[in-house]
């Protein structure tokens, strides 16, 4: 006992103590403060009880990555107003019901996007899913659906999403099953998290089929088409005999009777004798046998309009937009398509891989198993080359062949890199009014970096561009080994 007494009174067992104490005080404080926290997250952010959530995957993997991520809710009656509050990290397209509600992308500071969604629900069984994408492989996604009026949450992002990482119609459709194709999703947590920091809401958007004027749905809808660019004629007259022949001038007609000869409809004619040739200005393509239409040139007489039938090339353009121009050549090296829509375009691009119209069955290529990676690059004066900053890094889901931007944008030429042929793009066309706020101009130009000392850096590639460059080289070699195994003369 004197011994124990001694021991306790030494002024080291003091300073024990008094350690040990202030580390208890200071456990107690951080865990009071992230109570505090969770309970503002929880009941004053504007997103309430939502939480970060992702893919299941390594986090050490810096691999690209594109998923499905949703979830099913009932009501048992449809609120009068309803908001969606959403933001990803990097790219999410967003969809209830089967119908595209918005898409947008991450940067520094970036709010939540909020949009009126009433309209969208359904009494009984919904579904909201979203298309999530990052060229690095991490991130993060944030939504609340709730009544606008009373405040009830209605569906969050928490631990009952699912998640599918193959392409599949039926996730954003609704009608497949979640708990036979998905997984458990990750939760992050409650806000703030990283450098996503507190949720703040932004200005209300508008609904993607109040900017395009589309009923659009989870597989896509009827745009603005381009064809990639061929062989062109500068005399006016279509390169008789030759795949991918068309005209600079608005008088001549394409090869009558060619399979895939299409109408311009207010530009000049389509790519004709080609495999899925198909209209350059993407209105309308008439069927076999039709009289080709061409546009009003200066000093020369527009042909008879006649009346076409309804494909897949229709498009929603704003009332009185101006007949597109024709096609202009240009020749590129595999992996490079180029699409010209003749004029300054301005909607959200949708690029398809494996397919173009008019292209016979067997002609169309599945879509691989694995991700595919391209870059997108647009220009308004002049064409694309390829080179410095790309306006967009294209991501593939596995298992699909379609790829839809997030922003609009404003363009006239389009770049894909990365893949070959066959290839469509197309754009939604939006109202320029009505999106100006979100629409995004061509491809910016490369800023040089300034190093130490005015010494450039050497440049840093992102994972998206490796990937590509990896494709690149694969194509090189296909066509070279093409080249090869063509016998002489042929």
């Amino acid at each position: 006992m004197p011994r124990l007494a001694s021991l306790t009174g030494s002024r080291g067992f003091r300073w024990v103590m008094a350690v040990a104490a202030m580390v208890l005080v200071a456990v107690g404080l951080a865990l009071a403060q992230r109570g505090a926290l969770a309970l503002r997250a929880r009941w004053a952010a504007p997103t309430g009880p939502a939480r970060w959530i992702w893919a299941e995957r390594d986090p050490r993997n810096p691999y690209p990555t594109s998923f499905y991520a949703a979830r099913d809710f009932y009501l048992a009656a449809v609120p009068a107003r309803a908001r969606l509050l959403a933001l990803a990290d990097e790219e999410y397209v967003l969809y209830l019901n089967g119908q595209r509600v918005g898409s947008d992308g991450y940067h520094a500071g970036a709010r939540l996007d909020v949009f009126e969604v009433a309209p969208l629900l359904l009494e009984g069984p919904n579904r909201l899913a979203a298309e999530l994408r990052s060229s690095h492989g991490g991130g993060g996604f944030l939504a609340s659906l709730e009544d606008a009026e009373s405040g009830r949450k209605l569906a969050v992002t928490d631990a009952r999403w699912r998640s599918v990482d193959r392409y599949s119609p039926g996730v954003a459709g609704g009608w497949l099953p979640l708990d036979r194709e998905g997984h458990p999703v990750r939760v992050w947590g409650l806000p703030p998290i990283g450098r996503w920091g507190w949720p703040v809401e932004g200005r209300p958007q508008p609904l993607f089929g109040e900017l395009t004027g589309e009923a659009a749905g989870a597989g896509g809808s009827q745009a603005l088409a381009a064809e990639p660019t061929g062989a062109v004629s500068t005399e006016g007259e279509a390169l008789a005999g030759e795949p991918g022949a068309a005209s600079t001038e608005g008088g001549s007609s394409a090869l009558a009777g060619e399979p895939g000869s299409a109408s311009v409809e207010g530009g000049s004619p389509a790519l004709a004798g080609e495999p899925g040739a198909a209209s350059v200005e993407g209105r309308r393509a008439p069927p076999a046998g039709e009289p080709i239409r061409t546009a009003p040139q200066p000093g020369r007489p527009a042909e008879p309009s006649q009346p076409s039938q309804p494909s897949h090339l229709d498009v929603v353009l704003p009332p009185g937009s101006p007949p597109l121009l024709p096609l202009a050549e240009r020749s590129l090296r595999p992996g490079f398509v180029e699409f010209d829509w003749g004029r300054e375009v301005e909607g959200y691009l949708v690029v398809e891989a494996g397919y173009e119209p008019g292209l016979p069955a067997e002609q169309v290529r599945p879509a691989p198993g694995e991700m595919r990676l391209a870059l997108l690059y647009t220009g308004t004066a002049t064409a694309p080359d390829g080179r410095g900053r790309p306006a967009a890094e294209v991501l593939f889901m596995p298992g699909g062949r379609e790829w839809q931007d997030v922003h609009p944008r404003r363009f006239r030429y389009c770049l894909v890199v990365g893949l070959a042929r066959p290839l469509t793009a197309r754009v939604h066309a939006v109202d320029p009014a009505a999106a100006r706020p979100l629409l995004l101009g061509a491809t910016p130009p490369d800023q040089p970096d300034v190093g130490v000392f005015g010494l450039r850096p050497p440049p840093l590639h992102t994972p998206v561009e490796d990937g590509v460059a990896r494709q690149l080289e694969a194509l090189a070699r296909e066509a070279a080994g093409a080249g090869k195994a063509k016998p002489p003369g042929a």
